[in-house]
C-alpha cells in the first residue's frame, strides 16, 4: 500500500462523520422550510453535521435543510412503575379533642391515658377555648350530665375538633346510691374536696361493715364534628373506709379502696390508678371504638 493510500486510510478513520456529510450532500436540494420552534437546529458553518444514532428515546430526521441540520432530541424516559405511581408521604393532622371539664386533676389523668394508649391524638384543656362554659347539671344522671357539658363545650370549639365530656360520681350502698350525681357539690356549691369528704364520713358514721360498699361510676361522651356521638361507662367496686388515708389522687381517692386492692385510691400510684379506675375502664372502651372506627 502507498504511503498516500495509507495517509487517507489514516484520515478518514478520525472523521468518522464524512459518510453522513456524504449522504446528506446526496439529497436533491429543495426549498428550506420554516423550522419548527421545538426542533434544535445548528448551522454546519464550516463544520461537519454531528453523526445521528438511532436511539429508543430520540426523534431522528435526516432530511437536507439547506444549510441546517436537524439533530436528535432526547424525549423523557419513562419512570419506572415504582416511581411514576408512588405518591410522597402526606402528614395527616392527629386528632383533636377537647376535655369539657374545667377539674386539672382529670384533665391530667386523661392525658396520662391518652399518653399510654399510645393513640394519634392532641388532648387539649377547655383552658385553650377561653375556659369551660358554665354548665347547669340539672338532668339528674351522670349520662345526662355528660352530654350537657360536652354540647356546651362543642359550641365554642373548631368545627373539626372533637370533645370529651366526662361525668363521675361516687355511689354508696348506705346512701341508696349518693352522692352520685352531686358528688363534686355534696357539701354546697363552692365546696372542696376536703368539706365533701368531711360530710360522707359523717354521713356514713353509722353504717356497719357490710353497708359500706360503694362504686365509683364514670360515663364519658364522644361528640364529633360530624354529629357522631359515642357514650362509654365505667366502674369501680371497692367499700369507704371510716377515716381519710393516703394523699394521692382527688376527690373521695383518699377514703375509697377498690375491690381485690388493700390500699386506698389515695395511697396508689397515679400508674396504677390509671389501670383499675372507673375512668380507665370507661377509657379502655372509647380507646377500642376510636380504633375499630378508625379515628385514631
Amino acid at each position: 500500500m502507498t504511503a498516500t493510500g495509507a495517509s487517507a486510510i489514516q484520515e478518514s478513520a478520525y472523521q468518522p462523520s464524512a459518510i453522513g456529510f456524504w449522504f446528506l450532500r446526496l439529497i436533491p436540494e429543495r426549498p428550506e422550510p420554516e423550522l419548527p420552534t421545538a426542533v434544535a437546529v445548528t448551522r454546519h458553518q464550516n463544520r461537519l453535521p454531528l453523526p445521528i444514532l438511532d436511539t429508543p428515546y430520540s426523534i431522528l430526521s435526516r432530511l437536507h435543510l439547506g444549510q441546517h441540520a436537524v439533530l436528535p432530541i432526547p424525549l423523557p424516559q419513562p419512570l419506572p412503575l415504582s416511581l411514576a405511581f408512588s405518591l410522597p408521604p402526606t402528614h395527616i393532622p392527629a386528632m383533636e379533642i377537647f376535655l369539657a371539664t374545667g377539674n386539672t386533676h382529670k384533665a391530667e389523668e386523661f392525658g396520662r391515658m391518652f399518653a399510654k394508649a399510645r393513640l394519634d391524638v392532641r388532648v387539649r384543656s377547655a383552658k385553650d377555648l377561653g375556659g369551660m362554659p358554665y354548665v347547669e347539671e340539672i338532668s339528674g344522671t351522670f349520662n345526662g350530665n355528660c352530654r350537657l357539658k360536652a354540647e356546651a363545650l362543642r359550641a365554642i370549639a373548631p368545627r373539626k375538633a372533637w370533645v370529651l365530656a366526662d361525668d363521675s360520681g361516687l355511689c354508696c350502698d348506705a346512701l341508696q346510691g349518693g352522692p352520685g350525681v352531686d358528688s363534686a357539690v355534696y357539701a354546697g356549691m363552692g365546696a372542696t374536696d376536703a368539706q365533701n369528704r368531711t360530710k360522707l364520713l359523717e354521713a356514713m358514721k353509722k353504717a356497719p361493715p357490710h353497708k359500706r360498699g360503694a362504686r365509683f361510676e364514670c360515663h364519658l361522651v364522644l361528640l364529633g364534628p360530624n354529629q357522631e356521638v359515642g357514650k362509654f361507662v365505667g366502674q369501680c367496686w371497692g367499700k369507704i373506709l371510716e377515716a381519710e388515708v393516703g394523699t394521692e389522687g382527688f376527690g373521695y381517692d383518699s377514703l375509697f379502696v377498690p375491690a381485690n386492692e388493700e390500699r386506698t385510691f389515695g395511697e396508689l400510684s397515679p400508674a396504677k390508678k390509671d389501670s383499675i379506675s372507673h375512668r380507665a375502664k370507661a377509657f379502655q372502651l372509647m380507646a377500642a371504638w376510636l380504633r375499630e372506627n378508625g379515628v385514631a
